[in-house]
């Protein structure tokens, strides 16, 4: 690394000066900050005219009113009456208008309960947002807020279901986010660049989700197909209905989706089987938590006096009970009559002819009080209560699937239900004390959680306000098509390439046969880099009285010192003697084309861990089930990152397949040394990655490109940060007198100076004897010979306190200071790669470095402003975090005691073989059908054209003449 460091003030007093000085500037900017979002203007956008959808919203936008943010907020149901909003809300509303579409055009013309419409229903939902929103904004003081020039908002919140709600972004031109009600519906992960899968992480209106046969696969299958289909011809009758009300040269959607900044989420990781999602998908789940009203006397009294317990029974706020079939009807009353608890039945009619004497029905009862929550199963979770499902409409499919996945609750089909089996289910349910078990642990999980759902919302809209907007946070996948993810262009070319080699390989083998064999037969990682990311956790641990063992190379306290409840078991010597022997003395750095003997070299010498001290690490992605893509989300042993061409992607995707079999034969040579020491039982290492719980990664999302990650995966950028400790007289002289500044130069812990070639060394002895910028160089002998009177060489430095950090990228961003990157040893190129793409410095490869390249590159540095405000930059988007990282380490790290481990945050992606995942076996079985299908086709057309037309033909001339 190679960071230009600014002096440091010329004496203690100062010093302490300007630490006073920076606490008054922190206290000005904190209070700025609290005036500027303050005086935030954001509109609200939420188009459904569904209570259950509005209600989600509310707390949301409450809590901005209340922290003094101006909200205009257009929704079909306003929660204050006319004048009673508080100064700062506006509410238009849009209800009449909604809710006849609503209505009209879905209540009342659905068929509920009908499994095989499920796509008619999705259909015709989708069509009437896009006419409900169409309407919406042609309303009197919608067109005013458009229309108007002097009107400016800073933020968007936008409904997620309701894609044509995007048009506002067109017309107003500031961040969105999109905030959604429930889960992901279909399309939104496409936006956002989370990973979409039809069977692993299928939308909300997928009705079969688990242990699904082959021909319910291809079911599932092609329904999700038409529905994207579907989905995409709404948006083209969206565009042409709003680009008739907001100008022809509104955008296409696919266009307006890239405006999307983050998108929040009313759902919790673990219901949608914790699907990997970029940094910008935030779940806030619970945000409707309320203190619940006294219910009224008469109801009060009613559920005190059931001795036996209360069935609840609802179908929703868009399925009305008295809308079933008769015959359904008095089955529910024929069941409820032989039952000896109390029934509370939400009918929407004055009588329920039949009805028993244990049922009350109401066309209303105070559902979120009764169960303390809102939207029936979040309610049903909050008040742990088993739940029967027997689902009508849209994602009720979806939803009642996952009743009986975590064992909450029964599944029943409004098709074939009958007396018995309802009766059964009742039984089962009451009985069966594991459904109340599963569901209030599910209720457990689901609220354990570092913070309320309510303060992250706010957290999260706040951040986006304060950096005007989070396209920083979107994955490279937002938006993409399906062609450019899975990179068909290059498959094509490796085919042809493939078959061009196998026709070759063909023709030179008949050759060779023919001319030649036939005559012839006529006639053979360890550093201490690492271990200090690990201590801050250790340490904390141990501080908050867990018993801790650690094994390492780098003990932090001398024999006998550690605190009581730390067992350190020393491995220096053997660790370190394999590590310089093999690694260290015999790796040639700075040879970028020597990347894969580096890597399988150092993978030959440790055994993989599930804390990282920099990212994923090859293997990583696979064990948790985050999305591996080797252009997408690189490993940090990939070289080029960005803008490759087609043959630099080959390159890298033959590197990268290479690494892999590397990892895969050093597993299985791993494998046969512990056996021998554990003994022959031993697991295989694709049984033992099952037991990983938590992955953290030591490294900032942005890093990484805002890789899809799931809730088991913990970023802890940032747990190395310490107070910087006094430096040493004779330094901190030396710093304050360089008046021009200061370049600090190494090559990391593992890479010695003194080890590149004397050309290179010379070069820049050359180079810095130029320069009126004094130098740092970490140089491992007693002598440089040449060196330059502004250069010092040190076996050591205080590098952690010069720039305020550990590992030499995250010092530099801490400390704002722009680099020089010359790559020599495993994850540098990721890293250098990294600099030039975020504008924070420049990359020098050395097999080509020259002294005109060099120095230019010290020059561009130090005089672009640009480096210096992109690092700066780069810095505040780091550190803005809604907790320390060591903070959130230790509370994962005690979730995981809690709850006796954490698998129920797994990916069901995680440790699942590539064969798998893509569904080969069903893609296999899709094609031998298509070919089928294309022979049976083709031989008749052969029949047709060959027996059955000549003699039609023959019969068309006789019957002419």
């Amino acid at each position: 690394m190679l960071a230009n460091h600014s002096s440091h003030s010329s004496s203690r007093p100062c010093w302490s000066i300007s630490l006073k000085m920076c606490k008054l500037l922190i206290i000005i900017l904190y209070y700025s900050i609290i005036t500027l979002t303050s005086a935030s203007r954001i509109l609200a956008v939420f188009p459904t005219p569904c209570i259950s959808h509005q209600v989600t919203f509310r707390p949301l936008i409450h809590e901005l009113v209340r922290r003094g943010h101006q909200v205009t907020f257009i929704t079909p149901d306003p929660a204050f009456d006319k004048g009673k909003a508080p100064s700062n809300l506006t509410e238009i509303d849009v209800h009449d208008i909604s809710y006849d579409i609503w209505r009209n055009n879905i209540v009342k013309t659905t068929e509920f309960g009908r499994k095989d419409l499920i796509i008619e229903q999705i259909e015709n939902i989708l069509y009437q947002l896009v006419r409900l929103t169409a309407e919406q904004v042609k309303k009197k003081e919608v067109q005013n807020i458009i229309n108007n020039k002097d009107t400016k908002y800073d933020l968007l919140l936008l409904e997620a279901c309701a894609i044509t709600a995007l048009v506002y972004s067109h017309v107003f031109k500031i961040p969105v986010i999109q905030v959604s009600s429930f889960g992901m519906m279909i399309g939104n992960d496409e936006i956002v660049g989370s990973p979409t899968h039809p069977l692993l992480y299928p939308t909300i209106i997928h009705q079969r989700l688990y242990n699904l046969s082959i021909w319910e696969k291809l079911d599932e299958l092609y329904k999700h197909i038409k529905m994207m289909r579907i989905n995409a011809n709404a948006e083209i009758v969206g565009h042409k209905t709003f680009q008739n009300i907001i100008g022809s040269d509104l955008p296409s959607f696919n266009v307006l989706k890239n405006n999307v900044d983050m998108l929040f989420l009313n759902i919790h990781p673990i219901w949608i089987d914790n699907q990997p999602l970029p940094p910008n998908v935030i779940s806030i789940w619970g945000i409707y938590k309320k203190t619940p009203k006294e219910l009224p006397q008469e109801l009060k009294s009613y559920l005190d006096s059931s001795k036996q317990g209360v069935i609840y029974i609802s179908l929703g706020s868009n399925a009305l009970s008295s809308d079933l079939p008769p015959e359904i009807i008095q089955m529910f009353i024929r069941v409820f009559s032989q039952l000896p608890y109390n029934v509370l039945w939400k009918w929407e009619k004055d009588e329920l002819p039949g009805r028993p004497q244990n049922v009350k029905i109401s066309k209303w009862f105070p559902q979120s009080d009764l169960l303390r929550g809102l939207q029936s199963t979040e309610e049903a979770i909050n008040a742990g209560v088993p739940l029967i499902g027997i689902p009508m409409l849209g994602d009720q499919w979806y939803n009642v699937e996952k009743y009986a996945r975590h064992g909450i609750g029964i599944k029943l089909d409004m098709d074939r239900l009958n007396e018995e089996q309802f009766k059964a289910a009742i039984d089962k349910v009451l009985i069966d004390k594991s459904y109340k078990e599963n569901i209030i642990r599910l209720r457990t999980l689901f609220h354990d959680q570092p913070e309320n759902a309510l303060d992250r919302a706010i957290w999260w809209t706040e951040y986006v306000l304060r950096h005007n907007g989070a396209k920083h946070l979107r994955s490279p996948a937002a938006n993409m098509s399906w062609m450019q993810y899975y990179e068909i262009q290059l498959i094509l070319i490796v085919l042809i390439l493939v078959l061009l080699c196998s026709v070759v390989l063909v023709i030179s083998v008949h050759v060779l046969w023919k001319y030649v064999l036939r005559n012839s037969m006529e006639n053979i990682k360890i550093k201490t880099g690492h271990q200090v990311t690990f201590r801050p956790l250790i340490h904390e641990l141990v501080r908050r009285g867990h018993q801790v063992t650690f094994i390492t190379p780098d003990p932090a306290f001398d024999k006998g010192k550690a605190p009581s409840n730390l067992t350190e078991i020393d491995v220096h010597d053997i660790s370190y003697d394999i590590w310089r022997n093999n690694i260290v003395k015999t790796t040639e750095f700075g040879r970028k084309d020597l990347i894969i003997e580096q890597v399988e070299n150092i993978l030959y010498q440790l055994v993989l861990i599930q804390v990282s001290s920099f990212g994923m690490m090859m293997g990583s992605n696979e064990i948790v089930g985050s999305p591996s893509h080797p252009f997408l989300y690189p490993s940090a042993a990939n070289q080029r990152l960005y803008n490759l061409s087609i043959w630099e992607k080959l390159d890298e995707l033959y590197k990268h397949m290479t690494m892999m079999r590397s990892l895969n034969h050093l597993e299985i040579v791993q494998y046969k040394n512990l056996q021998n020491i554990i003994g022959s039982d031993l697991p295989s290492f694709n049984v033992l990655k099952n037991n990983v719980d938590m992955l953290f990664i030591n490294i900032h999302p942005i890093w990484i490109d805002n890789q899809p990650l799931p809730p088991n995966v913990i970023s802890i950028w940032g747990i190395r940060e310490k107070t910087p400790k006094e430096l040493p007289q004779d330094l901190k002289k030396y710093l304050d007198s360089s008046k021009q500044g200061v370049i600090y130069l190494s090559f990391g812990s593992n890479a010695p100076s003194s080890k590149l070639p004397p050309e290179t060394i010379q070069m820049f002895i050359r180079v810095f004897s130029q320069l009126p910028y004094n130098v740092l160089w970490k140089w491992e002998k007693d002598e440089l010979p040449g060196r330059p009177q502004n250069v010092i060489i040190s076996k050591w430095f205080p590098q952690s306190d010069l720039l305020r950090g550990l590992q030499s990228t995250e010092e530099a961003i801490n400390a704002g200071v722009p680099l020089i990157g010359i790559p020599v040893l495993g994850d540098q190129w990721y890293n250098v790669e990294k600099y030039a793409r975020h504008g924070i410095g420049i990359k020098l490869d050395m097999d080509t470095l020259n002294e005109e390249q060099f120095k230019a590159a010290v020059d561009k540095v130090l005089t672009d402003k640009s480096y210096k405000e992109n690092i700066l930059k780069l810095r505040a988007l780091f550190n803005d975090q809604p907790q320390t990282a060591l903070d959130r380490a230790i509370w994962w790290t005690e979730y995981v005691l809690r709850h006796n481990g954490a698998k129920h945050l797994r990916s069901p992606a995680a440790n699942m073989s590539w064969m798998q995942y893509y569904e080969i076996q069903l893609i296999l079985i899709v094609l031998i059908l298509v070919l089928l299908c294309s022979v049976v086709l083709v031989i008749s057309v052969h029949v047709l054209w060959k027996y059955l037309l000549p003699n039609l033909m023959e019969h068309i001339k006789i019957k002419t003449a």
